[in-house]
């Protein structure tokens, strides 16, 4: 009699927790093997656990995210004025970053260093084809835009940006009439430029059309146009005529590549909007500053979330203003003129002689940006005096290491590429004195290239891989 009591009563127990089991997970398929009594209230304990599998999943999501918090590591950083400030980071793995394109309104413009190797372009007098190298003068393949052309009415396509992505090359460009002139379209969203969004198909020698992005401009500057593949979408600013016309701040739009005409609007904060086109995307973040009079900040934005996290501030000795467009290795954050060790310490001015150089975006504004490149060991950029310095991240010795008047400078581990100017054609104050020297007012983007010369990570070994003229 005892015997079927306590049988009775371990069975009621099995019962109970396999209800339980059912009512939270929806599930009759529980089994149990039972062969003791001590067993039976390991397992009865197992189908409890099942039982209230989504509240522990809940913990886990909680568990996850505080993870995550405890992750981001506070260091001390010294900024110019002497003051200590916290620099709040996450462990942020800088190989997932995104990549602009690069400005290509002038062919020698274009360069870009990806998966260890240099890459350039070159473009003939007929300025719709275009060979495109890498290294040390070695042909990758070449495009043209010539059935682009629209004989008829007399507009020519024009290139204004290059990137490569993964395994292919991706190109920008926008449609000009007979006289020179940007066309103009209208679209839903009011007047903007016939941009094409287009990839390089190198057998065929041709751009293929990937989406037409009339009533879309692109805004450039610092050598790029913001127009960024990360993590295989596409993210840019949606600007159109009137919202230059009274300095709106545009929609922020993503694009899937495998769909590129699907489009997405972002949803931003204040500083993120202020901060535009100006962003930096690296490891599921976008990084950007902003500037109010000798203080600057700087900030992240979560992509998935939405979430915006103050990263740094610092006080400048100064009210200087040049652009930030942040930059991030294993070992600092570039930002104007700065160094910000990422492992705390002072902040280094490295760049305090280096040469700005000045360009005008949105017809309006003078952006201000510094030539500069790095790779795990050294940085390299221009002074003032257009020379290329190298800078030892470990002892941080600054040695120049050519005297070449320097447009601008790219790095690879083992290799420096330095532009050269082929012409003096900047002006006292840095900007363009000769696009307008010509007898018609006006040259054309394709006439003028730099030199291009290649040397060791010690400037020695130096070799003109280009000759640059006027064509």
């Amino acid at each position: 009699m005892k015997k079927a009591v306590l049988y009775l009563f371990i069975y009621s127990i099995m019962l109970c927790a396999c209800n339980a089991a059912d009512e939270d997970n929806g599930s009759s398929n529980v089994g149990v093997n039972v062969t003791t009594g001590s067993a039976v209230t390991a397992t009865g304990s197992a189908v409890t656990a099942t039982g209230v599998s989504a509240t522990v999943s809940g913990m886990a999501v909680e568990k996850k995210q505080l993870k995550r918090e405890k992750k981001k590591i506070i260091r001390i950083v010294t900024d110019e004025t002497g003051k200590l400030q916290k620099l709040k980071l996450e462990s942020v793995n800088t190989k997932k970053k995104g990549i602009y394109f690069s400005s290509a309104n002038w062919a020698t413009n274009y360069s870009q260093v990806q998966d260890g190797h240099y890459y350039y372009i070159r473009g003939r007098g007929d300025e719709v084809t275009y060979t495109i190298y890498q290294d040390k003068k070695k042909k990758v393949g070449e495009f043209s835009l010539k059935e682009y052309i629209n004989k008829d009415s007399g507009d020519y396509p024009e290139l204004i940006g290059m990137v490569k992505y993964k395994k292919k090359f991706y190109i920008l460009f926008d449609y000009l009439d007979a006289d020179g002139e940007d066309i103009e379209y209208e679209s839903d969203d009011g007047w903007g430029g016939a941009t094409v969004l287009a990839y390089i198909d190198l057998k065929k020698k041709k751009a293929v059309k990937l989406w037409d992005m009339t009533g879309t401009r692109i805004d450039e500057g610092e050598g790029v146009v913001f127009c960024n593949f990360y993590q295989d979408f596409l993210y840019y600013n949606k600007k159109n005529y009137w919202d230059m016309e009274y300095e709106r701040p545009g929609t922020f739009m993503k694009s899937p590549i495998k769909d590129i005409k699907l489009r997405e609007t972002i949803t931003t904060t204040v500083n993120l909007t202020k901060a535009k086109p100006y962003l930096t995307y690296i490891d599921g973040k976008i990084y950007y500053g902003i500037q109010r009079g000798k203080k600057v900040t700087l900030y992240s934005h979560d992509l998935e979330s939405g979430r915006e996290e103050k990263v740094f501030c610092y006080m400048r000795s100064d009210n200087k203003e040049t652009t930030i467009l942040l930059e991030m290795d294993e070992d600092y954050i570039y930002c104007q003129e700065y160094l910000i060790p990422r492992s705390g310490g002072k902040m280094i001015k490295a760049f305090a002689d280096a040469k700005v150089f000045e360009s005008l975006y949105d017809y309006s504004y003078i952006a201000k940006s510094i030539s500069y490149c790095y790779n795990k060991k050294y940085i390299f950029y221009i002074d003032k005096n257009y020379r290329v310095h190298r800078i030892n991240k470990k002892t941080r010795q600054n040695r120049i290491i050519s005297n070449l008047k320097a447009a601008g400078v790219d790095c690879t581990e083992d290799s420096v590429y330095v532009k050269v100017h082929a012409k003096a054609w900047y002006n006292k104050k840095g900007m363009w004195q000769e696009l307008y020297d010509d007898d018609e007012g006006w040259v054309s983007n394709n006439c003028y290239s730099h030199h291009l010369y290649c040397m060791d990570i010690d400037g020695r070994n130096v070799e003109k891989i280009w000759n640059g003229e006027w064509k």
